[in-house]
């Protein structure tokens, strides 16, 4: 009764951050994965069904590492004459970690438009060599990684120091004054890594029209730097 718009969740469930009302998303966050860890969201009412703010936070575990392995390269061979499978070492035992949060305002003006924008801080912690390699096959140039060997004077827990940060802006307009199966929506979304020096900007621009009900059209055009949004 206190908070009857506050959402819980924890374990594995459906991404928080996702807009129902921006197609560009897909430049940000893949829709397949269900990402796992916990989250909340908050809607607050300036204008109740007319102005309101929704509030996201989550944490996500974004790979679990069971114990860190120091050894060097090992090579395996399948069989004889054929190709062998490589196994890296595992220099870090801290699993890297991703917070987020994400603050949206709608105003639906009438029955047939609304207008909404959003901001969005995502922040990955931790990154430790695999995500490195996985990053890097995903297009994202550097990865920002300092990982301090067992040799090092530095050396205190064998975590990783590596770090993203993302920041993401979104802003859509909804006309439907046809019904609801017949909505159009332009969308903008821009989208950075903060801490990248190159090639870290990112945006896309479109519309959409229709629901899946009836037909749906999506037309967008993005322009993505190499670090203009994490790859993965």
């Amino acid at each position: 009764e206190f908070a009857p718009t506050l959402e819980l969740m924890a374990g594995k469930f459906q991404n928080p951050f996702l807009s129902p009302d921006d197609p560009a998303d897909m430049i940000v966050w893949d829709h397949d994965i269900n990402p796992e860890g916990a989250a909340l969201k908050y809607r607050f009412d300036f204008i109740p069904e007319t102005l309101w703010l929704d509030t996201t936070a989550g944490y996500f575990v974004l790979n679990e590492v069971a114990s860190a392995n120091v050894m060097p390269f090992t090579v395996v061979p399948v069989s004889p004459g054929s190709r062998v499978t490589t196994f890296q070492p595992q220099y870090d035992e801290h699993d890297p970690y991703m917070y987020g949060f994400q603050g949206g305002l709608t105003w639906r003006a009438s029955e047939w438009w609304k207008l909404g924008a959003r901001a969005s801080y995502y922040d990955l912690q931790k990154i430790n060599t695999t995500l490195v390699a996985a990053l890097n096959g995903q297009g994202n140039h550097n990865p920002l990684l300092v990982v301090l060997g067992p040799t090092s004077p530095l050396f205190q827990d064998g975590s990783s120091k590596g770090q993203m940060e993302e920041v993401q802006a979104s802003a859509f307009v909804t006309f439907s004054p046809f019904g609801p199966d017949y909505a159009v929506t332009p969308f903008f979304q821009w989208t950075s890594i903060t801490n990248a020096s190159t090639q870290n900007v990112g945006w896309a621009a479109g519309f959409d029209f229709g629901t899946p009900d009836l037909f749906k059209l999506t037309v967008m055009y993005a322009d993505i730097g190499r670090n203009g949004t994490v790859g993965l």
